[in-house]
């Protein structure tokens, strides 16, 4: 198939990012990632937006298989593991700043997500929040706890809950199980403080439907969780969502740590995900957990985002946090390069 035709029928007439060498990196995916090159090609519907993300995987992954130990992260990629995308991503970024990545190396019985070789040693994790097991354990909990909200949510009703501490999911739903009206009869929201957690009960719109994006503001990372019922169409539903703290992220860089000797120099990569303001809500949580007795095994955390824009063109975000009570400083020729 000739570059036009690949144009005109796969991507509706608009030319894709990598241009020409689109069809070379989707041939590619076809050969190294095959499960994902066949739910594109056995889509119903094409498009340039279906098929960039397609097109720069394959560039992901035109970068990073020469690297030594590519071989089982790409084939957790292609079982669909999150994980081995977020580290392929960050493998790549690396690369393209100058830096020689090698993928999972092996130390002292530990195998880190990358180590660079040149033009300095320094042992790396990728760490993507909500794939993390704290994250995963709370959100296993905010599941439990959001059956028991959209149960006491009246029909018609939208029940959005924001916790901004520490606290347990179940506890906050247990309580407002107890207050929740039978029927909402206003538009207004209803804010009512729970220790660290407030509630906003709102009437839906028929003609909009459930909106289930945020209106309580929470001036940090969340974990979301939403879900909707409909019952002789009427709707209802609930929305939960827990800010990321201090002790949260605590709790996610102490499961980073083991990976880690104390012997090198060290680098923590977060695949932020989120909007344009990841980096910046995400900085000051990270800068607090640098002191002089905790996680000084980390010489520095990189925040990291790729972003997709509208026009199906990939960016990447990048912010480099040093630790200054790392026990390794991060060597000067990576800090350079980052």
């Amino acid at each position: 198939m000739g570059y036009e035709q690949f144009v005109d029928e796969w991507c509706t007439g608009q030319e894709p990012e990598h241009g020409p060498d689109a069809q070379r990196l989707l041939a590619i995916v076809a050969r190294v990632l095959p499960e994902a090159y066949r739910q594109l090609a056995n889509g119903r519907s094409w498009g340039v937006g279906t098929v960039a993300p397609v097109v720069e995987l394959g560039a992901v992954v035109d970068a990073t298989e020469p690297m030594p130990g590519s071989g089982p992260v790409l084939a957790r990629l292609n079982v669909g593991d999150p994980a081995a995308r977020s580290e392929l991503h960050v493998a790549r970024f690396l690369a393209d700043r100058g830096l020689t990545v090698e993928l999972e190396p092996e130390l002292g019985g530990r195998r880190p997500d990358f180590r660079t070789v040149a033009p300095d040693l320094v042992y790396g994790e990728v760490v993507t929040p909500k794939l993390s097991a704290p994250a995963q354990a709370l959100t296993r909990a905010a599941s439990d706890a959001l059956a028991v909200l959209i149960e006491h949510t009246p029909w018609g009703g939208r029940l959005e809950v924001v916790m901004s501490g520490d606290g347990d999911p179940a506890g906050v739903a247990a309580w407002l199980a107890e207050q929740m009206p039978d029927t909402v009869t206003e538009h207004a929201p209803i804010g009512v403080p729970l220790a660290a957690a407030s509630f906003s009960l709102t009437q839906i719109d028929p003609a909009q439907g459930p909106q289930l994006g945020g209106t309580l503001d929470l001036p940090a990372p969340v974990l979301g969780r939403a879900t909707v019922e409909t019952q002789n169409d009427v709707p209802r539903a609930a929305i939960l969502r827990i800010s990321i703290t201090d002790d949260r992220v605590g709790k996610i860089l102490e499961a980073e740590a083991k990976h880690f000797t104390r012997d090198h120099p060290t680098l923590v990569v977060i695949d932020t995900g989120g909007g344009p303001f990841a980096s910046k809500v995400w900085a000051p949580l990270i800068e607090r957990r640098f002191q002089p007795t905790i996680n000084t095994r980390f010489s520095a955390a990189g925040l990291f985002r790729r972003n997709l824009h509208m026009d199906s063109t990939h960016e990447t975000d990048w912010t480099l946090l040093t630790n200054p009570y790392a026990r390794n400083v991060l060597p000067g020729t990576v800090a350079d390069c980052l």
